[in-house]
């Protein structure tokens, strides 16, 4: 992964942590300068416990910005990362 920034995700698929409670999922499609994210296609999962169990709640939220402040994490799938710096590696190989 040492030749991939955040642009080079873009069209992916983001898992994106927001709290212990609250979890997103969505298709990157722009970065800003403050590395705030604009997600396409959000899903959006949040937990509420009680003494004896989890309730998960899930909404269809559509294209959403997301400030970089509010992200505990990000992931992707393995798969998706290796695809992404072998496509990185030939571009950049194919330069003169």
């Amino acid at each position: 992964m040492e030749h991939l920034k955040l642009g080079d995700f873009i069209g992916c698929t983001l898992y994106i942590t927001l709290s212990k409670e609250r979890f997103i999922q969505g298709t990157l499609v722009a970065v800003d300068s403050q590395a705030n994210l604009l997600l396409d296609y959000v899903w959006e999962r949040t937990i509420t416990k009680d003494i004896t169990n989890a309730k998960y709640n899930d909404r269809l939220m559509g294209l959403v910005s997301v400030p970089s402040d509010t992200i505990m994490s990000i992931k992707i799938t393995k798969t998706k990362v290796n695809k992404l710096v072998t496509l990185k590696n030939e571009m950049l190989s194919s330069i003169v």
